[in-house]
This record gives structure tokens, C-alpha cells and sequence, in this order.
């Protein structure tokens, strides 16, 4: 039988979460009406600004009545204010409400319209709503002032064409535009002889608000994976599955979609359960000398031929390796084997998880170390200059390409030195790699001193100053 990794989880990632994820975490402006009315009846639309936080009315400012020429406006816009939720984590709703009527059969859109609160500009979606002749409701429609709600899953990954040891990003998001309880019997085939399975920590996802073909939803991660290809050839990830158990719910109020859930399902005859499935992702995996590249490590992207730094330029060829640093040749004998200068090694690469090592069979130099976090940045440089080990370390913000902070850590035998850069990027070139940028430098120098005796520490920091490179491609 064969091996493999089959998920059938109950209530699985939305029980682990902290209650804070499923509220507002900021201010969002929905707009909510029937999609289908009868001439002649009437009809509410709501626009509703929905926060966490407690607002102030001078907070809210510069509503924008939308234009309903295609209606006969009796009544509104009425302000009010309501709070749902638990009392340590309340809901709070701002509405503007009309009561419409329509003047004849046919299809109309209710534009979208905006406000700002707290000095952002927020917008709500549009609208299309149906007016038909009396009698003459869809029956899938139920009462007139119910919404017709969206509920789907997605499943990406972060490359489909990955080399084998390359991590890929698995990722699954739910889309709603209704009110999700829970999620429950998430199924999915992926097998262990195919990949390494590593599961990421979802307590940091919240809730956003998404537009997808032209209609916003709430969406939010539900489930991630780090998957390691263990092999080449075409590699299956199994069609996704899971419940969503959807609340009945007026249409006309706007709540979290997860409120109910953290009071405990009550009144669970209103829920309806829901099959979401999205269809499996085929991999091409292909061989590789290492799942990461010595152009990776030097946080470059791209086929880099050579890029040239000052009076340094590093050579690479078409696999990504390095050929020469400047002062050495490397020389390689296959794909994950090489000496420098045909006299130091010989060297064998190796990559296991986000970590690529070079190291010397004969057990004579240090090794070298690049690792790398889930998105392919480096993250840690470890090598030898001489016999003197040098380690450094890159911070990025958020998803961004380039270190924002570099620290070089050198020691040696009477201290440590630190070098502490801080990079501003001012040019980028049409591969995505950056040409100039400005740095500010710190030095932390440590002198040790023997028995009894203090160590010196100096610092001293650099004026900024301009960096620049010219990098070219095959």
C-alpha cells in the first residue's frame, strides 16, 4: 500500500486561532441589499462601516451618498449605530440606511460609494440588484431581503515548476460573503515518498477583506504548508475538501463571520452545511544540483552571469554556482562537487530543508552556510575568511525582496567585530534586483583582555553613503 499523508481533520485550524483573528481588525465599509425585489415592493440598502474598535462620530466623516436615480429613495439615509459580539470582543456597526422602490423591471447597479474613518478612505462594493415582475422571485431567492451569499476555497502554490529540495508554499483560503461558523472533515491526498511535509503556524492570519472579479469578500488562510519535492517527475497535490457550515442570518445585518462560532454554535438549526472543494495542483519537479543557489544566497534573482561591486565582481554560471569570488577559481566536478583553484577541497553542496552547505570532504576548511526563510531570502550567511569565521544576518520587512538590516558578526582570537548596516534602496533594475542603495553603518569592536581584566568596547558610526552594483544576465 502506498505511503501517504491524508488529512481528515474536524474543526481543524479555525479551533487553534486566538479569538482576536475573527474580529475587524480594522474599519471595513460593506454595502448589503436583496439581489432580487419585486416592482413594486420595497427594499433596504445598508452601508455599514464595521470595526473592532469603538469609532467617534467626528472619526467618520465625509460620507458619499451613492447616486439611486434607478430607485425612488423613501426614506434615508437613517444613521445608526449597534453593537454584537461578546463583551470583551465587540463588534461595532456605523449603518447609513435607505428604503428603496423601484421604479421599473429590469437590472440595476448601486454604484459604490465611500467614506473616511480615522483619515482613511474606505469603499464599499458594488451592487446588482434584480427587479422583477410581481410573483416572479427566483425560488432559490427565498424572502426578498435575504442577500445572495458566496462561499469558496482556493488552493496556490508559490511555484509550480519548483526543483527537487525546493520549497513550495501551499496555501488554502476560504472566500466568503456569508457568515462561516466553523470548518470541519478537511480532506486532502499528498504523499510522503512525493514530499516532505511542514506545517506553518497560522496565528498570525487575520481576516482581510479581498476583491475577486469585481465583488469583495472576507477571506483568510485556513491552511499552510511548506512541501519539499523529494523527487523529479510530475508530483500530485490532491484535490481539497473541507464543511463550511454557513449561518442563516438576516441579511440586512452585518456581523463577523466568526461571532457565532466563539459563542458556541448556538441556534446551530439555522446553520447549513456546505461541501467546498477545489480541483489538485500538478507539480513539474525537475533534478537539481541543490534546492538553492549560491546567486540565492547572495541575495540575488534571476540567471545573474556577474555582478560587480566596488572593485569586486562574483561569477556564476547557468546552474547558479559560483565560478569565481574575484581572488579564486571554482572548479567544478558535477553538479554538486567542486575545488577552488583545483588545489583547496574538494567541496560537496548539500541542501536539506532552507539550509545549503558547502563543506570540505577532507574536513580541512570550514564550512560554508547559506539559510534561507519560506520565501527563498537568505537569512544567514555563514564563511571563512581565512581561518577567521564570519557570520552574518539579513531582517527584511514584510514581503520585501531586499534586507532591510545586514549584521556581520567577525571573530577572532582577541575580539569581535560588528558591523551593523542599515540599507535605504533607492534603484532596482527590470529583473528585480537592486542597483543602488543608500547605507548607514555601525561598527561594534570588542577587545578581550586576559583574567581580571575588562573588555574594551568601541563603536563608531560611518556617514552614509551610496552603494552601487552593475549586475549582468544570461
Amino acid at each position: 500500500m502506498k505511503t501517504f499523508l491524508y488529512f481528515k481533520l474536524f474543526f481543524l485550524v479555525l479551533f487553534l486561532l486566538p479569538k482576536e483573528v475573527w474580529a475587524y481588525q480594522n474599519p471595513v465599509f460593506v454595502a448589503s441589499a436583496p439581489e432580487y425585489v419585486e416592482f413594486g415592493s420595497q427594499f433596504r440598502l445598508t452601508l455599514a462601516v464595521i470595526s473592532s474598535e469603538k469609532l467617534q462620530s467626528d472619526e467618520i466623516q465625509y460620507f458619499r451618498e451613492p447616486p439611486l436615480r434607478d430607485f425612488e429613495v423613501l426614506m434615508g439615509p437613517v444613521r445608526s449605530t449597534a453593537t454584537t459580539g461578546k463583551v470583551t470582543m465587540p463588534t461595532y456597526q456605523y449603518s447609513y440606511t435607505y428604503v428603496l422602490k423601484a421604479f421599473e423591471t429590469g437590472e440595476f447597479v448601486i454604484p459604490s460609494t465611500s467614506l473616511v474613518v480615522k483619515g482613511k478612505l474606505l469603499r464599499t462594493q458594488e451592487l446588482t440588484i434584480h427587479v422583477v415582475p410581481e410573483g416572479k422571485l427566483p425560488s432559490s431567492s427565498g424572502v426578498s431581503v435575504e442577500p445572495k451569499s458566496e462561499t469558496f476555497i482556493t488552493m496556490n502554490v508559490s511555484n509550480r515548476s519548483p526543483r527537487v529540495n525546493s520549497p513550495v508554499v501551499l496555501e488554502c483560503k476560504l472566500y466568503t460573503t456569508a457568515q462561516v461558523d466553523s470548518l470541519a472533515n478537511l480532506q486532502q491526498q499528498i504523499l510522503l515518498k512525493d514530499f516532505k511535509v511542514k506545517p506553518v503556524s497560522l496565528r498570525e492570519k487575520k481576516w482581510k477583506l479581498e476583491t475577486r472579479n469585481g465583488k469583495e469578500y472576507q477571506t483568510i488562510v485556513f491552511r499552510q504548508l511548506l512541501l519539499y519535492p523529494l523527487h523529479e517527475g510530475k508530483l500530485r497535490i490532491g484535490n481539497l475538501s473541507v464543511d463550511a457550515y454557513i449561518r442563516q442570518t438576516d441579511g440586512s445585518k452585518v456581523m463577523d463571520p466568526m461571532e457565532e462560532f466563539f459563542r458556541g454554535n448556538r441556534n446551530a438549526d439555522q446553520r447549513v452545511r456546505q461541501r467546498l472543494s477545489c480541483p489538485e495542483i500538478t507539480l513539474n519537479v525537475s533534478g537539481a544540483s541543490s534546492a538553492f543557489t549560491s546567486v540565492q544566497g547572495h541575495g540575488l534573482y534571476g540567471n545573474v552571469r556577474t555582478v560587480t561591486t566596488g572593485k569586486v565582481t562574483l561569477s556564476f554560471d547557468k546552474n547558479g554556482n559560483m565560478v569565481s569570488d574575484g581572488a579564486n577559481r571554482y572548479i567544478y566536478r558535477g553538479a554538486n562537487r567542486y575545488m577552488i583553484d583545483n588545489v583547496i577541497g574538494p567541496f560537496r553542496i548539500t541542501c536539506e530543508g532552507n539550509l545549503r552547505k558547502e563543506v570540505d570532504e577532507k574536513g580541512i576548511e570550514g564550512t560554508i552556510e547559506y539559510e534561507f526563510d519560506s520565501r527563498g531570502r537568505v537569512v544567514r550567511h555563514k564563511f571563512f575568511d581565512g581561518m577567521m569565521p564570519v557570520e552574518r544576518t539579513y531582517t527584511y520587512e514584510g514581503t520585501g525582496k531586499y534586507p532591510c538590516t545586514m549584521e556581520s558578526s567577525a571573530s577572532y582570537e582577541d575580539g569581535v567585530d560588528v558591523e551593523i548596516c542599515r540599507y535605504t534602496y533607492l534603484e532596482t533594475d527590470s529583473r528585480g534586483n537592486w542597483t543602488k542603495r543608500r547605507v548607514k553603518r555601525t561598527w561594534k569592536i570588542t577587545m578581550y583582555y586576559p583574567e581580571n581584566g575588562a573588555d574594551r568596547v568601541s563603536t563608531k558610526t560611518e556617514p552614509e553613503f551610496i552603494e552601487t552594483r552593475t549586475i549582468s544576465y544570461f
